[in-house]
């Protein structure tokens, strides 16, 4: 990899110039940059590592996220990363507005993101050495990678239950709400009988999800007696959250924690 630019492996404090810079450096230049990016530098009509500096330069770019559903994953990876670069895999958007968009996620760029959120965990009071029920998008979304991921590096073991949120959102756009009914109530089904059997310490869901576990007394009773923290996301939450926090009031160390994806 090509040290320089964007080598954040020290404790650097960057400023927005310094940093939107080296972004805009690293990101178009032909030595270090991606194909996708360096080839479409040309059709801009400003030159990014000229005149983008502040954030509100970024404004400066058109929408080019109709490029992103189609262009090959290939030309994603920054030439910076030389010619065997670690990807991890790729992985897509939501598909809430169309065709989803695709990334490529890179070995760095995953050991930072989970290096920082597993800080902000602590700084949250997340328990370390217990293990993690995780009911979200995985396969082709990173939330469901990450989700895999933090439960090893903080010493418990991670119990997961796929869900499709494409079909979720099919089923619903079709008139089909109690097929989406069915379908939520089978993930919780899975979520229950890991519940009610295994130790979990920390649980990971949707708030449809949430609010459909909380209309059942008996997995409720699990929580409130294994889970220390119940983390939700990616989708608004209906449900009065004193409600809930009361519903599922843990006894040990958090009740409820608000994750940064719902925000």
């Amino acid at each position: 990899m090509s040290q320089g630019y964007l080598d954040l492996n020290n404790d650097r404090r960057w400023s927005e110039n310094e940093f939107l810079s080296a972004a805009m450096e690293w990101h178009f230049s032909p030595e270090t940059g991606s194909p996708f990016w360096v080839s479409r530098a040309c059709s801009l009509s400003f030159d990014p590592r000229r005149d983008v500096r502040t954030h509100a330069d970024l404004r400066l770019f058109p929408n080019m996220v109709n490029e992103l559903r189609d262009a090959p994953v290939e030309d994603l990876v920054p030439r910076g990363y030389g010619g065997r670069p670690d990807v991890v895999g790729s992985y897509d958007s939501g598909g809430t507005t169309g065709r989803p968009k695709r990334v490529l996620l890179l070995s760095d760029w995953l050991s930072r993101s989970l290096a920082w959120k597993s800080a902000r965990m602590d700084e949250l009071g997340f328990p370390r050495d217990v293990n993690w029920l995780t009911l979200a998008p995985s396969g082709p979304h990173i939330f469901g990678r990450l989700m895999a991921e933090l439960p090893r590096m903080r010493g418990g073991i991670g119990f997961t239950v796929d869900l499709d949120p494409r079909w979720v959102r099919r089923s619903l756009g079709e008139g089909r709400a109690n097929e989406a009914k069915r379908y939520a109530e089978h993930i919780v089904d899975q979520a229950e009988s890991i519940l009610r059997h295994q130790r979990v310490g920390v649980l990971v869901a949707t708030p449809p999800l949430l609010e459909l576990i909380a209309e059942r007394d008996e997995l409720v009773s699990a929580i409130n007696e294994k889970v220390a923290v119940i983390m939700w996301g990616g989708e608004p939450i209906w449900m009065s959250i004193p409600d809930m926090c009361y519903s599922m009031r843990s006894s040990r160390t958090c009740g409820c924690v608000v994750s940064t994806a719902a925000r």
